[in-house]
């Protein structure tokens, strides 16, 4: 069985938000779908560019998953993200003042008691279980990879003035590098979080966690979003919070 929740914010700084989240099938019968697809993209590329990426981004990735049938649900992903990267990146090339733009972007796909996740940028997926918090996504930035490298620790990685500046997203090139884990097994009941930096940026991990744990999905989100904005709201917030109790 499957609860979500979802919020996204423009934040207390920004004037437009870039960020773009979607959740796929849309609309759905009495039946369950077989298999849910949560999206969340944060866009980047100047005041038009960034919503106008993010947008294409969750709109090309939800509908050319459920257009892939004959293919694996790594296969879909894979082939959902390549057609949002062409889409960003084609748009680009031939509309002026949209040059460069781009977008992190983070999915989850679950089908009944197995998640894949797939990612590229600095949008982070986590996973919840027995109460404790992993983070399933490595950003893909440079100052991520000088940490991952040694060259920095921890602490100077958070405090560095360039920690957002990323090397992969869509759109950016003609064919995207993305990272992909699949075949992970939900045992019991556990929680799987999207975000953009947006959130992470103000929120720590054990409070992304204690929120989540002790709120139902959609209160996590709201609650997310409020300490985020609490503590200046510098970047577009955005959150999915996903619970996956496995059948049995």
């Amino acid at each position: 069985m499957i609860v979500y929740g979802a919020a996204t914010d423009i934040g207390l700084a920004r004037l437009e938000n870039q960020d773009t989240y979607g959740i796929f099938p849309e609309t759905i019968g009495d039946a369950e779908p077989s298999v849910r697809l949560f999206v969340v993209a944060d866009g980047m590329g100047g005041h038009k560019g960034g919503k106008r990426a993010s947008t294409l981004a969750v709109e090309a990735i939800g509908r050319i998953f459920f257009l892939e049938g004959n293919l694996n649900i790594q296969e879909r992903l894979v082939e959902a993200f390549q057609a949002a990267n062409a889409s960003i990146h084609s748009t680009a090339s031939r509309t002026p003042g949209l040059s460069g733009m781009g977008t992190t972007c983070v999915a989850l796909a679950v089908e009944e008691n197995v998640v894949h996740v797939v990612h590229i940028g600095d949008s982070r997926a986590y996973r919840i279980k027995g109460g404790t918090i992993t983070q399933l996504t490595e950003d893909h930035t440079l100052v991520a990879e000088m940490q991952r490298r040694g060259s920095i620790t921890a602490q100077e990685a958070d405090e560095h003035p360039e920690k957002s500046v990323l090397y992969r997203a869509l759109g950016t090139k003609s064919m995207a590098e993305i990272d992909l884990q699949r075949d992970i097994t939900v045992t019991g009941t556990e929680y799987f979080v999207l975000c953009c930096d947006g959130l992470t940026n103000m929120v720590q991990d054990h409070e992304i966690l204690q929120v989540v744990s002790d709120l139902p999905p959609q209160d996590a989100c709201d609650e997310l979003v409020r300490l985020a904005n609490g503590r200046g709201g510098y970047d577009n917030i955005t959150v999915i919070v996903v619970k996956v109790s496995a059948q049995r």
